[in-house]
């Protein structure tokens, strides 16, 4: 809930995120279904035609903003606050089916829930990978492969009034 490090979207920025993964043995349409810091207002967020897997994620910006430069990211028009809120997944006629509570979060700590349904605060988090040291392992290695490309940007211009 107060991301400054770990996964930046494609503005370069480092959103709030909430991660949903389907722990069925069946695929999920999400069309429709929805997340939201309010209560009152549960389909604040609804997910595009999104189709998870058993087992697989997806990861939806908290940003505020609702966009982002890639059209494949997702972005809710909400922020979490780290102090204290609520992050609610409903259906899309509106049911809660799951909520976590928020409260005293550091810059950069995520809550993750553990294989028991518990939550825990976390210092090393691990977007798109399982909340576990295995999970948190791949994490970081594909954080490496990233920037150990040797495909770099060169040069960047944002103004020019001589040319």
């Amino acid at each position: 809930a107060d991301n400054t490090v770990v996964m930046p979207d494609a503005d370069g920025q480092y959103p709030d995120y909430i991660e949903v993964v389907n722990r069925s043995a069946e695929s999920i349409d999400l069309f429709h279904y929805g997340l939201s810091n309010d209560r009152s207002e549960p389909l604040k967020y609804q997910f595009p035609d999104i189709t998870l897997a058993p087992g697989q994620t997806v990861l939806v910006y908290a940003s505020g903003k609702g966009h982002s430069a890639d059209p494949n990211e997702l972005h809710a028009g909400f922020k979490i606050s780290k102090s204290s809120d609520t992050v609610f997944l409903s259906s899309p006629a509106g049911l809660i089916m799951d909520s976590v509570e928020i409260n005293g979060l550091l810059s950069n700590m995520a809550l993750v829930r553990q294989t028991d349904g518990s939550w825990q605060k976390s210092n090393t988090p691990s977007p798109g990978q399982p909340n576990t040291d295995e999970g948190v392992d791949a994490y970081c290695k594909a954080l490496e492969e990233k920037r150990t490309s040797p495909i770099r940007i060169s040069e960047a211009m944002t103004r020019n009034s001589r040319f």
